[in-house]
């Protein structure tokens, strides 16, 4: 919490008020520990800054055990304009109730008359430390950021201009949420807010404090301060955390200077300022990586919220938030020049299907006069390629050993896979048809020899040179999203995993000649992600059904297939709280599933479906799962082998079912088991990895072990800053159970909190109507209900 003080620490912060330093003096901040302040004992020092000292101090409930943050003005009834601003950020403060802004809990006045605040206590680091410290790429800095954007713009729709936003007011807590301090200089900007004398001295823009070089022209130049004002600050924000420096050359001059420096030079581009260090910290290898990905939409970015005219930037925080949401999603900003080739060159990176496809139309025409005579050659070709590759493969597989447990002298084949792939850029560098195929065919193998990082590199590889070749909208380019999709969530990169299921989806619907159910599965597949690592129980349904309906009608359907399919219908539907259609959903697949039981992989699927949906229900459906998730464990270790990648995933669910059965000691032995696998892999899926400690953490309750269930959950809110668009979900799970470790320990003030908490994540990240949302006002309904207010009270 000592950034509530750092406006005061590194700055100019009051110099527009006095040249006297002002600092409590220690004997008098001595005596206020171990006094009681409204409801919450001081009982150490925590920072000092010129404005007021903070300090440590617990609610003297001592089962309620609350951690709070005290701030107290260092000079009292001798600095009325310092007491009238203190009083003032309390007047604001009780007006911000946000998830990104430190909360305000209680205020008064100490018998000496020393106002004080009683605050959210936030640990963490300053954002820009936060960032570095991480190693936060240039995307996670861009979302992270966006949180700041949302605490700013609801500031401003109470009418309260922050005034000294910076990298030292905001922090980021140890699981990744961002925390809006110090509202100290902050301005009230209704109209009725009328004030005389001092104070109204107070609120214009040339007497307020502020910190120069994150400062907007207009306020550096005394003139009026308006939310405009504060979108100024953050586009310096955010141009700190993406280059490592300032916009301006600040360092070394006086304040008088800087300020000139701001109001009448224009900022320099981000990407010429990026800083000798800075790449390695936002995970790159050079400066020229870092000022490549600056350069373009993100320089036009940052330098809109920068304009010197305050009608040219961004009209406020949310538009600049929006914008680079714009660029998150491959879409034009609203910043760069609205022309018809930056619009062209736009839609071409997010439209390579489309603009393949009008090419090869267009490109058909032009040579159509010249197709009969290339014919025969092509066919010529076409078959020396096959025999080439023919060749090829039959060297791998004859000088291979599979299992690696044959021959001492054959190699294994994933040896004899490094080797050929050194070859094939060689052999064939003549036909990038052929490459295309054989990196398709490397990367599925490595992909079942769990190697996701070179299964990933020769999907890639594929994708690109079969694009070139066959074009976007071909079956081959689509076999290699279906297989990247598995591999990116493999590596921790869920929202790519889903970009390319849907991507893959899309592409094949317009196809009217298909393999044998492959847009069923690729369907199913998409609404598996949803359902299962997403939560969804809107967007699955529909789709489900039109994939079953689909393959019921063939003349020789997939009952697996559909078997899973209705599985996975039944979760999307008892998530979207629909429990009637859900049991019919479960009870037909159980019922189709009875047609073929073999251990194939979409068999083990069906009954994973299955499983997935008991844990849904809870209590006895998931005790009683036990032996189908047994079954699961046991065929995929069969299938893949006992330390494959995908072990995790039937291993975790088979603990949740051991936990819901009270079976604690084989659950804690599998998770153990589980864990040690993600961490061997390196490359877990952060979700995972984030359940899988949540779980731990249920079991150490369920043992009764409270300290180390808080070591679990802590371990599961670092696997957030990895996460993406799934972080919210896994925010709020974690939410759930840091309530029940403070039911666990008596603290029922901190359970409610806790539990409001997550219905905030739900409302404000993934909207009202998200099951998840109704989920979390119904848990904290429940718990009202059990708990009366005044027990919850703090």
């Amino acid at each position: 919490m000592a950034a509530l003080l750092d406006a005061d620490v590194d700055d100019d912060f009051l110099s527009a008020l006095s040249d006297r330093p002002i600092a409590m003096p220690q004997d008098r901040a001595a005596r206020l520990i171990g006094q009681t302040l409204g409801a919450y004992r001081i009982e150490c020092e925590i920072g000092r800054g010129g404005m007021g000292v903070v300090y440590e101090g617990r609610h003297i409930d001592p089962s309620l055990d609350k951690r709070v943050a005290i701030k107290t003005l260092a000079l009292g009834l001798d600095r009325p304009e310092l007491a009238w601003r203190f009083r003032r950020e309390r007047q604001i403060l009780a007006k911000l109730s946000h998830s990104n802004i430190a909360a305000l809990y209680d205020g008064g006045t100490t018998d000496d008359g020393l106002p004080y605040l009683v605050m959210e206590y936030v640990t963490g680091q300053r954002i820009d430390t936060w960032c570095d410290a991480n190693t936060l790429p240039v995307r996670q800095r861009l979302d992270l950021f966006r949180q700041v954007c949302a605490a700013v713009q609801f500031a401003h729709t109470k009418l309260i201009v922050h005034r000294d936003l910076k990298p030292g007011n905001i922090f980021v807590t140890d699981d990744g949420i961002v925390k809006l301090l110090d509202f100290g200089i902050a301005k009230l900007a209704s109209a009725d807010d009328e004030v005389s004398g001092d104070q109204h001295e107070l609120t214009r823009a040339g007497a307020a404090p502020h910190t120069t070089a994150y400062a907007s022209p207009e306020q550096v130049r005394g003139e009026q301060v308006t939310t405009a004002s504060d979108v100024y600050s953050l586009g310096v924000i955010l141009y700190r955390l993406l280059t490592g420096s300032s916009p301006y050359a600040l360092d070394g001059v006086s304040a008088a200077d800087a300020r000139h420096t701001i109001s009448t030079q224009p900022p320099r581009t981000p990407s010429d300022s990026v800083t000798e260090t800075h790449p390695t910290q936002c995970g790159l290898s050079n400066v020229v990586a870092l000022r490549d990905t600056l350069r373009g939409d993100l320089d036009a970015i940052v330098l809109m919220a920068l304009r010197a005219d305050t009608e040219r930037r961004y009209v406020s925080a949310d538009a600049l938030s929006a914008d680079i949401l714009r660029y998150l999603k491959g879409l034009p900003v609203q910043a760069k020049a609205d022309t018809l080739g930056y619009r062209v060159r736009t839609f071409v990176r997010r439209q390579p299907v489309l603009v393949t496809a009008v090419g090869i139309a267009v490109s058909a025409l032009i040579v159509g006069t010249v197709a009969s005579v290339l014919s025969a050659r092509a066919a010529n070709a076409e078959a020396a390629r096959s025999l080439r590759v023919t060749r090829l493969l039959q060297d791998i597989i004859g000088s291979g050993d599979a299992t690696g447990r044959g021959h001492a002298e054959a190699p294994t084949l994933t040896a004899t896979l490094d080797s050929a792939r050194e070859r094939v850029a060689t052999e064939f560098a003549d036909d990038p048809r052929a490459r295309a195929d054989l990196y398709h065919s490397f990367g599925t193998s490595y992909f079942t020899l769990s190697r996701p990082v070179l299964a990933k590199a020769m999907l890639d590889s594929a994708y690109a040179l079969h694009t070139a070749t066959a074009g976007a909208t071909s079956i081959e380019a689509i076999y290699d999203l279906l297989w990247l999709a598995p591999t990116e969530r493999a590596l921790g990169s869920s929202d790519l995993s889903l970009e390319h299921s849907r991507r893959a989806v899309t592409l094949l619907r317009p196809l009217t000649t298909l393999p044998d159910s492959i847009l069923t599965r690729a369907e199913i597949d998409l609404a598996s992600t949803l359902t299962l690592f997403y939560f969804d129980g809107v967007e699955s349904p529909p789709l489900l059904r039109a994939a079953i309906a689909r393959e019921r009608r063939v003349t020789r359907p997939r009952w697996q297939l559909i078997a899973r399919g209705e599985g996975i219908l039944a979760t999307a539907l008892l998530r979207g709280f629909n429990p009637i259609a859900a049991d019919s959903a479960i009870r037909r697949s159980k019922e189709t599933f009875s047609h073929d039981t073999t251990a194939t992989l979409d068999g083990i699927l069906t009954r994973t479906a299955h499983t997935f949906y008991a844990v849904t229900l809870g209590g006895a459906a998931a005790a009683a799962a036990v032996p189908g998730a047994r079954t699961t464990l046991e065929q995929m270790r069969a299938r893949f082998g006992p330390d494959h990648f995908v072990i995790p995933e039937p291993e975790g669910m088979l603990a949740i079912t051991l936990l819901a059965s009270k079976q604690l000691a084989e659950a804690h032995s599998v998770l153990d088991s589980t864990l040690a696998h993600t961490a061997a892999a390196r490359t877990s899926d952060p979700a995972s990895v984030a359940g899988l400690f949540n779980q731990r953490a249920i079991m150490n309750l369920m043992e009764g072990d409270t300290r180390a269930a808080a070591v679990s959950l802590q371990l599961a809110h670092q696997e957030l800053s990895r996460m993406g668009t799934q972080r919210p979900l896994y925010q709020m799970f974690l939410t759930w159970s840091g309530a029940g470790l403070a039911i666990a320990t008596g603290d029922t003030s901190g359970a409610r909190d806790s539990l409001a908490a997550a219905v905030r994540i739900g409302q404000t990240q993934l909207g009202a109507a998200h099951p998840m949302s109704q989920r979390a006002v119904k848990a904290l309904d429940l718990f009202d209900s059990r708990h009366p207010p005044r027990a919850a009270s703090r």
